[in-house]
Formats: structure tokens, C-alpha cells, sequence
């Protein structure tokens, strides 16, 4: 191993919790991953969940009963035993395990967790999550040079829109792209797709440019998160985000 000498505020990206967060040198504990630029350090991943991005909470994974059954079957575990693992009260536990009810995220891993399912499993098995208002999001298993295409040009030529929905206050954001090159707008409807389920909504704006719009808080909190696009505002300086560097070349 290394030994690095750090002050205690110094920030570490940390693979903790089934996702990256920054973490201060003196929160470090045994067991974290961290990832590094430096070339003294040894690569720890070479490739880079989808999964890992989701955010801790307001994520919910549609059609989830059947990974109940099959803890109650591979666990031999009753309703209320199962409950209690999830922190869902039984008579709650019905709605989600028929799939009335989309099993909130930080659930799925404390049900996965009870399996003993390693990360790669889990990377497999979750494909499609939504917020909270319903906004469908496909995950690739990693991150791809499509995604990385498109969040690069929303990065540049584009903006993320924060709203706040006066009748419910609640928050959304419009993910926006604005360019006059048909071929890139087409690729970013292509991309847009294969994420969202729809390609989003075309306008024509002034000197010929095209505006491709797509209503998706979840997608603009990870790229604000993970990757440094600002809401509300262009993004003038981009910079490469920490868990790239450890990524594969080709991205």
C-alpha cells in the first residue's frame, strides 16, 4: 500500500454506500476506496457504475417484488422478518412486493445486502429506477462514451433549468441542449433515448439553432453531483471530475 500525509479537511473522492462522495482525510475509515490521479497510486476500478451515481434518496426501483420473493425463498424469511430488514412495516411490505409500489433505492440495498449480492450483481440486476414524480431513468451498467458524449454537450452547449413547481413547490430541472448541427442534435436524441425512454421535446430558437429539452431532475442532480454542471447557469469552466481519472482511457 501508500502512505499519504494529508491535512484532516483535505477532500478524498471515496467510493462509499454504493456511491462516490467527497470525504474529508479525517472522516476516512478503514475499508473506504479511494480513487486517485497520481500515478503512484494502483487503479481500483477501471470502470464506473451507473448505479454508483444515484443519489442516496428520491430513487425508486420499479417492479422490485421479485427480489422479495426470492429473499424470502433463498433466506426461508416471513413477511414480518423481511419487513424488518427493509425497515417497511408488514402490512406496507404487500404493496411492494406485488409491485404496487416502486421500492425505494436505499431499501433494494439492504434487501441485497441480505442476499450477500456483491456489487456486480447489483449492477446487473438494477436497469431501470425513477424519482419520486415518475422521470424514468435506464441505466447502462457503466458509464459509456455515449453518456459521457452527451453530458459533455450539455456541459458546453447546454444548461440544466431549475424550476420550482408553484402548485406542489417542488423542485424540478429541464435538461437543455442548443446547437444548429442536425447530426449532433439527432445523436443527442439518440442518447436521450436510450436514458430516458424518449428522445425529448425539439424547438427551433433564433439563428437557426435547435433547443432539445427533456424534463429530468434526477439525470441534472447527477451530472451537478458527479460531474460539475451548474444549474441555472452555463458552465464556462468544465473541469474533468475525479472519478474519470481512474477510468477507462477510451471514455
Amino acid at each position: 500500500g501508500y502512505e499519504l500525509t494529508l491535512t484532516p479537511n483535505h477532500g478524498l473522492y471515496v467510493f462509499r454506500k454504493n456511491r462516490f462522495q467527497w470525504v474529508a482525510a479525517a472522516n476516512i475509515r478503514n475499508g473506504d476506496k479511494l480513487f486517485f490521479s497520481s500515478p503512484l497510486v494502483s487503479i481500483i476500478y477501471s470502470k464506473i457504475s451507473f448505479l454508483s451515481l444515484l443519489p442516496e434518496t428520491g430513487v425508486y426501483v420499479p417492479n422490485s417484488g421479485a427480489f422479495i420473493f426470492e429473499l424470502k425463498h433463498h433466506k426461508n424469511l416471513s413477511d414480518s422478518k423481511i419487513g424488518k430488514i427493509l425497515g417497511i412495516q408488514k402490512k406496507n411490505l404487500y404493496h411492494y412486493k406485488y409491485d404496487k409500489k416502486a421500492l425505494p433505492l436505499s431499501k433494494l440495498f439492504k434487501l441485497f445486502d441480505a442476499l450477500d449480492l456483491s456489487m456486480e450483481e447489483r449492477i446487473k440486476r438494477v436497469r431501470i429506477v425513477k424519482s419520486k414524480y415518475g422521470e424514468l431513468l435506464h441505466l447502462p451498467q457503466y458509464l459509456t462514451q455515449d453518456v459521457l458524449w452527451v453530458i459533455g454537450l450539455i456541459a458546453t452547449d447546454g444548461t440544466l433549468t431549475a424550476m420550482i413547481d408553484k402548485r406542489t413547490k417542488s423542485r424540478y430541472v429541464k435538461v437543455r441542449i442548443s446547437n444548429s448541427n442536425i447530426n449532433i442534435i439527432n445523436e443527442a436524441k439518440r442518447v436521450f433515448t436510450q436514458l430516458f425512454g424518449d428522445c425529448g421535446s425539439l424547438s427551433m430558437r433564433s439563428n437557426n439553432n435547435m433547443q432539445l429539452e427533456k424534463g429530468h431532475t434526477l439525470f441534472a442532480d447527477i451530472l451537478q453531483t458527479h460531474f460539475g454542471v451548474p444549474h441555472n447557469k452555463k458552465s464556462k469552466i468544465v473541469q474533468t471530475p475525479a472519478l474519470l481519472f481512474n477510468a477507462d482511457p477510451s471514455l
